[in-house]
């Protein structure tokens, strides 16, 4: 899992990067076709959902969950929704799950204004593209 999850965060991250016009994996836009392609390969009515699921969404979105908060608000809401709504109650927690489980739990708490508010930890201002905040942020450092 943790392979996975570490590949993931790397994508995310360079998708979330700047310059906001950059194609690399899809560049921003890619981002947000990404998310919807993921949700959409999950099972209907499964449960629980494969194990990977919450490892796979908490990497994502910690890497572009600020940048799609600002760059893609609609869209990214409705996705936020679904995760929120269906995906959570669906997940592994068993034993091996309920670690991922718990962490997707967690970043989501805040919901939709969680991720607009707060830059990813780790991120690099100059580079990361998440809006006003992110820009207020590289100016204060």
């Amino acid at each position: 899992l943790s392979r996975t999850e570490g590949l993931v965060s790397i994508v995310a991250n360079v998708m979330a990067s700047k310059p906001e016009n950059h194609s690399l994996l899809g560049g921003h836009k890619g981002a947000v076709d990404w998310l919807e392609r993921f949700l959409g390969t999950l099972p209907a009515q499964q449960k629980p959902l494969p194990l990977l699921t919450a490892p796979v969404l908490v990497s994502f979105l910690t890497g572009t969950g600020h940048m799609l908060s600002h760059k893609y608000p609609d869209q990214f809401q409705n996705h936020l929704t679904k995760i929120m709504d269906d995906i959570v109650h669906r997940l592994d927690e068993g034993t091996i799950g309920q670690p991922s489980a718990t962490r997707l739990k967690k970043l989501l708490e805040d919901g939709f204004n969680g991720f607009q508010s707060k830059v990813p930890d780790g991120a690099v201002p100059d580079l990361y593209d998440g809006g006003a905040i992110t820009e207020q942020v590289a100016v204060e450092t």
